[in-house]
């Protein structure tokens, strides 16, 4: 299971949005970042559908929603990273999960990347 706090909504040229999660079924949808127009990092609230796959662990009511905005000639960045990193003893773990959202031109690049740490005791 992978831990998360945030998804992501991608607004399309057409006027038409893709959020991460299908409202319906909870299940993931696959990101495409073609003709993207504005790009976010949303917190999840419980109002959020996410089927079994993904495990929230706590809600960040108090989390902002991070937006940028894609103008033509600009390529969006949006992913998600997670690592773990182990106790010298193996009794405890942290997981870090980055959140990583901006856009390119050419050779210039801006990044916002928001950091979760979440530490499991075994």
């Amino acid at each position: 299971m992978i831990p998360i706090s945030y998804f992501w909504i991608i607004e399309y040229s057409d006027g038409s949005a893709l959020p991460q999660f299908d409202p319906e079924t909870g299940k993931e949808n696959k990101i495409n970042l073609d003709n993207a127009v504005r790009i976010s990092w949303n917190p999840i609230t419980p109002q959020v559908k996410i089927a079994d796959e993904h495990i929230v662990k706590d809600y960040d009511l108090f989390g902002k929603r991070v937006v940028v905005d894609i103008k033509e000639g600009e390529e969006p960045i949006l992913y998600r990273e997670n690592h773990r990193k182990f106790s010298p003893t193996l009794d405890d773990q942290t997981h870090i999960v980055k959140y990583v959202i901006g856009k390119k031109k050419g050779d210039v690049e801006f990044k916002v990347v928001i950091e979760k740490e979440e530490i499991r005791i075994w």
